[in-house]
Formats: C-alpha cells, structure tokens, sequence
C-alpha cells in the first residue's frame, strides 16, 4: 500500500465480504547477479503473477491515477515489464468459473499457410 502512496494513489481495504477473500498473494524471491560491480545485488520480495489484493478506491482521482499505473506498473523494474497490475478484472465478479488443462498442441498451428503462387 505504501508504494501506491507514493505514487499519489490512495486505496483502502474494503471490509470482508460473506464467501469471498480480502487477498491472494503469492511471493518469490528474487536473486540477481550485477555484471558491472561482479557481485550478487540484494535479494527481493517478488508479488507472483496471478496475485489478487481486493482493495477500495476512495475517489475518482485515485481512480484515474491507478488506472495510469496499472500500464506503467509499479516498484522496481518496472523497465523490464515487471510491476504490472490489472484493475477490476470480469474474473472477480464471477461467483465461479471452470479451468482445464492445456497441451503442447493447443499451442502449435496444424494448419499449413499458401504463399504467394500456389507453394505451401
């Protein structure tokens, strides 16, 4: 919340509500290595994708701040695509939803494309 601060963003905590959750956080730590200095940077705290913090937005400029944010992302690294948020994702509505798996095929294209002069 105090990196929001200081980024002029106020949030709150909404009260608890029946059968849904306040937060869903997943954290990793993070190691580097400087290639200038030859010596290992300090460890760091890393929120995981997939993390969800249910907050309130007290006003309309909070609101236009936060949404400003969410593109640039927030805390370190932000350079290198870190940081980045989504607000009021259609998945926290949803009372419920189904998952399923994934193979290596979903992924690859079984269809052949035509170039230009008939050759596939």
């Amino acid at each position: 919340m105090n990196a929001f601060k200081r980024h002029h963003v106020d949030l709150e905590l909404p009260l608890p509500t029946e059968g849904r959750f306040q937060a869903g956080i997943r954290h990793r730590r993070v190691d580097s290595w400087s290639a200038a200095t030859r010596q290992p940077r300090a460890t760091r705290t890393a929120i995981q994708a997939g993390s969800v913090l249910n907050v309130a937005i007290p006003d309309a400029a909070s609101g236009k701040a936060l949404n400003r944010l969410a593109v640039t992302g927030i805390g370190d690294l932000t350079a290198q695509g870190f940081g980045r948020f989504v607000v009021g994702h259609e998945l926290l509505n949803m009372s419920e939803f189904a998952l399923g798996s994934l193979s290596q095929q979903d992924f690859i294209g079984t269809h052949t494309t035509r170039l230009a002069g008939g050759h596939s």
